[in-house]
């Protein structure tokens, strides 16, 4: 099971990559984080409901979660 902290990291990285993927500028990235947030422009300093607002968000302009393949283009499997 995901802590707070983990979950809380993963957002945070997922909401850095839909900046990216929606060629967001920095302005316009922290009006999104204040408007999801009651103010806050930082995403470390916002709360895990804040930052899953954040991420729909920037799924409603498009934003698309994708998993990662291995660099090699096949599956891990356990060993």
């Amino acid at each position: 099971m995901e802590t707070t902290a983990q979950k809380k990291a993963r957002l945070v990285r997922l909401l850095h990559v839909a900046k990216g993927q929606l060629q967001m500028d920095d302005a316009t990235y922290r009006t999104l984080l204040a408007n999801a947030s009651r103010g806050k422009t930082s995403s470390k300093a916002m709360g895990v409901d804040e930052l899953e607002t954040a991420l729909r968000m920037m799924k409603a302009q498009g934003f698309v979660v994708t998993l990662r393949q291995p660099e090699n283009g096949r599956k891990d499997l356990p060993v």
